[in-house]
């Protein structure tokens, strides 16, 4: 890592409800940290959110400021992500109103949206309307070390793009 960048924070979005299939959220977020200790981050400030209801992410995303969102949990295609309402029952939050979230913090710093969730292409699409491209990372079929790799992808993506922003700017 180049130490002249400063890390990005990483707001890690957990839902698993109830009557969902048993995911190893916890596990997976152990993971992230250790592989981007091992790639030479270091701590990465990454902040986390278990159970959320939906309701809890716009709190998060103003109480973090995070530069990465980072979501694991289910998707059900055009229906939305699935997140837990106040009892652990399923809540699905639209595409839209993915969109319309991340449209709000768009200017607020957020630079990386990671979707580790079956069946949230639509949702990808949607937020990548707000979030530039190449920095929206959809793993479709929840391969858990694609989720690492791309978690690691991300950070070194942002990196670069710095690098060539801040090279353009003294030269």
């Amino acid at each position: 890592m180049n130490n002249t960048t400063n890390p990005r924070s990483i707001l890690f979005v957990a839902a698993n409800p109830k009557r969902t299939q048993a995911l190893r959220l916890h596990e997976e977020e152990r993971e992230n940290k250790e592989g981007l200790r091992l790639a030479g981050y270091g701590k990465v400030p990454i902040n986390s959110t278990g159970a959320t209801r939906p309701r809890d992410i716009q709190q998060a995303l103003l109480d973090f400021k995070p530069q990465i969102v980072h979501f694991s949990g289910h998707g059900a295609g055009q229906d939305g992500l699935v997140f837990e309402d106040s009892i652990g029952q399923d809540r699905l939050v639209s595409s839209e109103a993915l969109a319309r979230l991340f449209k709000l913090f768009s200017g607020c710093g957020l630079e990386c949206i990671v979707l580790n969730a079956c069946y949230s292409q639509f949702q990808a699409e949607a937020i990548a309307q707000h979030i530039n491209k190449e920095n929206m990372l959809c793993d479709d079929n929840t391969n858990e070390c694609r989720v690492l790799d791309s978690l690691w992808e991300a950070q070194q993506n942002l990196e670069e793009k710095l690098q060539s922003y801040s090279n353009l700017q003294s030269g």
